[in-house]
């Protein structure tokens, strides 16, 4: 298997207003996790929530997968960490959320965020950590990104902004469309095409694809999504996995086209993005 990603915990120390996490048991204990990467051999794998670093073990997780050489991304808002943590954590990459500067990101993530990621950040390139800033980009911090980069370079040079993705609660009331979303990647390109500023940023239509796959997700109350976009789409679970080792993913993306996530008012994602990737075609084992 090419990746896998975790949702560790759906328990969250913030509050944010594009959260599609929703709260529930967290049943996926450490010998569990391990059981699935040992079966799986994913050669990388992602640590999201909620939030992951409210786990004990997120440090041995992350230890673990980097002793069998599995490359480790972990996603965070960043306002738990200090020295001592940024020290501690070997992931890879270490992957930021901030939506904007100080105003609008607190007004979306929660007063003083802000200033918690940025004194994180600090703290993790002390230790010469890799970072990339990742921005969820909706109606309130469309103008955002530009900001965002001339604040942090040169300090941080790798940046990642993609879409909010409509929930049943936001539905498009939160989301910008497609066309507006080109702007947005067009105002940042002369960012990219200057040789001498050196700055990597990746620009998501719809949700995070890597190596032109769609990562299969073991959400922390068990159940198992085919795909990122849609946490609805369960295909099964940790407990009861028969269905998982039988089929191909992609028999259970028959209903792509039902799916809102994959509409921006005349957007049809499934159509003009899925169409270059290769969905995860099964789980060996979990």
């Amino acid at each position: 298997m090419i990746g896998l990603i975790f949702e560790l915990t759906n328990k969250c120390n913030l509050s944010c207003k594009w959260c599609g996490v929703k709260k529930g048991k967290d049943v996926l204990s450490y010998d569990k996790i391990i059981s699935i990467i040992e079966k799986n051999k994913p050669k990388w794998v992602e640590f999201t929530g909620g939030e992951p670093l409210l786990r004990k073990d997120i440090f041995d997780l992350i230890d673990y997968c980097k002793s069998r050489r599995t490359y480790t991304c972990l996603n965070t808002n960043g306002t738990l960490i200090n020295d001592k943590i940024a020290k501690r954590l070997n992931a890879d990459i270490i992957r930021i959320s901030i939506d904007g500067l100080e105003k609008v990101n607190d007004k979306i993530r929660g007063k003083g965020s802000f200033k918690k990621a940025v004194n994180a950040i600090e703290s993790l390139k002390k230790h010469n950590k890799k970072i990339i800033i990742s921005t969820a980009i909706g109606k309130l911090n469309k103008n955002e990104p530009k900001k965002i980069i001339k604040y942090f370079y040169p300090r941080i040079k790798n940046f990642m902004f993609g879409r909010v993705l409509p929930t049943p609660e936001l539905k498009y009331k939160e989301c910008i469309s497609t066309l507006e979303t080109i702007k947005i990647y067009l105002s940042l390109l002369p960012y990219r095409l200057n040789p001498l500023l050196r700055i990597n940023y990746a620009m998501q239509f719809g949700a995070l694809f890597y190596f032109n796959f769609i990562p299969p997700e073991v959400l922390a109350d068990g159940k198992v999504i085919s795909c990122c976009i849609d946490r609805g789409n369960v295909i099964g679970s940790i407990k009861q996995n028969k269905k998982l080792r039988s089929k191909p993913c992609l028999l259970f993306f028959s209903n792509c086209e039902k799916c809102l996530r994959h509409y921006f008012k005349n957007d049809n994602l499934r159509k003009h993005g899925f169409r270059r990737f290769e969905i995860a075609t099964q789980f060996r084992n979990l």
